[in-house]
């Protein structure tokens, strides 16, 4: 039988092996809750689950301990003693589920505050390259179509980019390609007749197929 003793200046630290030390100690003890009783002689005994049947009388599943009052030591506080032992039958158990329940509260409280942490970091990294791509727009580096692309791919869920990559990413992206501003304009009343080749080219066309360049000086006889 261990001997170990603690004293109020040397609690254990409330660890999980501890606790399940305490909990494997309570789980041994005799089972039911606890009640006190003295008898005529002034002995306090500590009884496992004390009831009273109607027309019966009282009964209980046995003495758990027994305490006299001891002259030379804590005189007169057997009762007091009997009672912390009888509550200490459903007071472990009640403190140790609480315990578990705080400390699981308390990780899921630090799991959430990691998680909101992370994507308010996440968010504003995608605000920053956002307002980075804006700034470019607005200082003329950037057509607004690709940057209202890149703001778009910017914002969009996933990691966050850098300008580099989104840059990179548009250039790839046929979508994005500028339309020809170059036009046959007619001497009569045909419609005007946009060039309709996307992308950087030497050689203009329209939808019918009509080709011309812009070393030409002339529209006449463009085939």
């Amino acid at each position: 039988m261990s001997t170990e003793t603690v004293s109020a200046f040397d609690l254990p630290e409330i660890t999980n092996e501890y606790l399940a030390k305490v909990q494997e100690r309570a789980d041994k003890a005799t089972d039911g809750f606890w009640g006190t009783y003295r008898d005529l002689n002034g002995t306090y005994y500590v009884e496992s689950q004390p009831r009273t049947v109607i027309g019966e009388g009282q009964f209980t599943n046995g003495y758990v301990a027994e305490l006299t009052e001891n002259k030379d030591l804590d005189t007169g506080n057997a009762y007091n003693n009997a009672s912390f032992m009888a509550y200490a039958r459903t007071d472990v158990p009640a403190l140790l589920k609480g315990l578990r329940e705080a400390r699981k509260n308390l990780t899921d409280t630090e799991l959430a505050r990691d998680f909101y942490h992370r994507s308010s970091t996440h968010l504003a990294g995608k605000r920053d390259l956002a307002e980075e791509v804006l700034a470019q727009w607005e200082s003329g580096c950037l057509e607004p179509a690709k940057a209202l692309w890149m703001i778009r791919a910017a914002l969009a869920v996933g990691d966050v980019k850098t300008i580099q990559e989104l840059g990179s990413e548009t250039s790839e992206d046929p979508r994005l390609e500028r339309t020809c501003s170059a036009a046959l304009m007619p001497l009569d009343s045909r419609p005007v007749e946009p060039c309709v080749i996307q992308g950087k080219h030497g050689v203009h066309e329209t939808e019918t197929g009509r080709k011309w360049t812009d070393a030409d000086a002339s529209l006449e006889g463009i085939a």
